[in-house]
This record gives C-alpha cells, structure tokens and sequence, in this order.
C-alpha cells in the first residue's frame, strides 16, 4: 500500500512529493483478559493486524517485561480469516476452564477494487477460538433466521452480560456485530458449548 500524496494550495512548484509506502503489521485492535484469582493475576492480549494481514496474535504478559507469544493464527489455519479488523474479545463462561475469543472474521480487501472483487467466504461470519490455545472452536457463517453471512464482518462486536448474585457480571449471553453491508446480527449464547450458539440477522 502506498500513502496518497497530499498537496496545500500553498506547496512550491518546485517541490516534487514522492508517495511512500506504508509498512503495516500490528495495525489493528488490541484485545485483553485478565484473570485475578490466580496469583499472579493472569494477563492475555490478543492483536489484530488490521491492513497488516489475515492474522492474530495471542501473548501473555503477565509479566510486561518477559512478553511470551502463546499462540499465532493465519489463513492458513483459519481460512476463511480476512484482514483482522475486528477487536477480539476473551470472556469465561461458567463450566469451562479455558475463556473464548470471539471477533468478526474480518475485512475482504476485494471492497477496496471498483468495481468490488470479493472472495467467498472471506470474512464473512464470526471466529470461536479457544483463547488459551487458539484452537477453532467454531466458524459461525450461517444464521437461524436468514441464511448464509454474504458480507465480510469487519467491525468490533459488543457483548451483554447478565448481572451475577454477587452484584457484578456474570456470564456473556448475546453479543451484536454489523457487516459490510449494513445488516446487524445477534448472536446469542445460552450456553458454554459453542455449537448451541446460534446467530441471527435483524
């Protein structure tokens, strides 16, 4: 990719402007989990690249000045992953021991031609992973109400949590993500076994 190249009314003549190529990798959001009951307190970041690729890294920074990658995910692993623009997000439900990462599988670079060529699949549903070791959990391409994801999910998802006795939060139940298109899906979770997980477009 290659910078445009931005010129004031006020820019001399003689001053001749190069574009430069940008250099992207860890472009994208920066996902977090912390767990605090165990000593020391448990900490994860997952990174996006966004315009950096079809890629995800996971490390553990527990301790932030020994850093240790856990785990790295492609298109080779997850084909159908596009660039990683959307903010992963970890959480724990009540019956597993390792939390998931969840995030929208991604932006087809294909929308950036005119006119658009896209890549089927690419993109288009939303990533489970098991956030301690990356293992697919599932690909979730296909709703209850409205058939197959036809547009990449690009975009951050947001997450609902009931309210636990304790006055806190409890478990994440239903999380919302648009596409590229426009539409707004829900996607509900009854339950900490991702295939009883279903997705619905409004």
């Amino acid at each position: 990719y290659q910078d445009p190249i931005w010129l004031t009314p006020n820019t001399p003549a003689a001053l001749v402007a190069i574009a430069k190529t940008k250099a992207y990798f860890f472009d994208g959001p920066i996902g977090s989990y912390e767990d605090p009951t165990t000593s020391p307190p448990t900490k994860w970041i997952f990174v996006a690249a966004r315009r950096g690729g079809r890629v995800i890294y996971a490390f553990d920074v527990t301790n932030p000045e020994q850093p240790v990658l856990k785990w790295k995910k492609s298109n080779a692993d997850l084909v159908n992953l596009g660039q990683t623009w959307s903010l992963p997000v970890a959480f724990k439900l009540t019956g597993v021991a390792d939390p998931f990462l969840v995030f929208g599988a991604g932006y087809d670079p294909g929308e950036d031609s005119t006119p658009i060529v896209s890549t089927p699949g690419l993109g288009r549903g939303i990533y489970v992973l098991n956030a301690n070791t990356g293992a697919l959990l599932r690909f979730i391409s296909n709703s209850s109400n409205a058939g197959a994801v036809t547009s990449p999910i690009a975009s951050d998802m947001a997450f609902l949590a009931k309210i636990a006795a304790s006055g806190g939060f409890g478990d994440v139940y239903r999380g919302y993500v648009g596409d590229m298109d426009g539409n707004v899906w829900r996607l509900d979770i009854p339950d900490s076994t991702p295939a009883n997980w279903k997705l619905w477009r409004f």
